[in-house]
Order: C-alpha cells, then sequence, then structure tokens
C-alpha cells in the first residue's frame, strides 16, 4: 500500500486574523490586541479592569459581557454589545461636533473676505461685518506699527 505524500497541508499564518477576535468578535484583531481586555471598570472605580464572560442563561445565552464581580464586591457590569454600540455612537458625535467647529471656521474665514474698510483723511475708520470679523481686524491692527 502507498501512502500519499500529497496529504493536504494545514498551514497556520499567525499574521491572518480571519475569523477575528474571540472576545468581542472584531475581525480586526486577535483577542491578546483586543481594546475590552483590561476594560476599565464602567462604575468608575479605576483600580478595576472588567473581565470577559459569556452569557450562559437561556434568555441572553452565548451574548458576551464585561463585569468586575469578585473585585471587592465591585458590581460594574456590561454587556459587550452595548458598550460597542455607545462607542460607535460617541465616535459618530465627535465626528459631527469636528464637522461643525470645522464649518464654523469656514465661515468666519468667509466673513473675512467680505469685510470692507474705509479709511478717509482724518483716518477715522469704518468697518463692516461680522462681529467676529471685526474683532479679528482689530486684533490684527493693534498688532501693526503705524
Amino acid at each position: 500500500m502507498e501512502s500519499s505524500s500529497k496529504a493536504s497541508k494545514v498551514r497556520f499564518n499567525p499574521n491572518s486574523i480571519e475569523g477575528g477576535c474571540f472576545c468581542c468578535g472584531e475581525p480586526n484583531h486577535w483577542m491578546k490586541d483586543c481594546r475590552f481586555k483590561n476594560y476599565r471598570c464602567v462604575k468608575g472605580n479605576l483600580q478595576h479592569k472588567m473581565k470577559f464572560g459569556t452569557s450562559s442563561t437561556d434568555l441572553n445565552k452565548g451574548r458576551k459581557f464585561l463585569s468586575c464581580f469578585g473585585q471587592n464586591g465591585c458590581k460594574g457590569f456590561k454587556w459587550l454589545d452595548e458598550l460597542i454600540v455607545e462607542e460607535l455612537q460617541q465616535t459618530a458625535m465627535k465626528k459631527d461636533e469636528e464637522e461643525l467647529k470645522k464649518e464654523e471656521l469656514k465661515n468666519e474665514d468667509d466673513d473675512l473676505l467680505h469685510l470692507k474698510i474705509s479709511i478717509n483723511k482724518n483716518i477715522e475708520m469704518c468697518a463692516s461685518g461680522s462681529v467676529v470679523a471685526v474683532s479679528k481686524l482689530v486684533k490684527l491692527m493693534s498688532k501693526v506699527e503705524m
């Protein structure tokens, strides 16, 4: 009997993250690099690091959670899926705030473009535009030597 030398070989690629993290289930990292590993207590106790768990109750079977149970009586607990949703919402809010700030800065720059200055012989000045634009002008002019 001949043994097949062409037996299929299983190769392990340590750089492959196919399947994802065993803790949070996200596909872009391994468990050792999970941002939820050693997560700070949701109750605010900075000494506690939350640990992963998987529910075995009928109602939530297989659902992942973080908890501080057993650490000096702390009852910090959070469902992992809810925590991920909260983080996504916070990230979206931060992006919205950044976009709003960018828009405000753009509007201020546009105000400066439409600022009109007129100076007569007596060096009296009249400026028209938004309060922000005029304030910026006054600050700039106070720095200029005349």
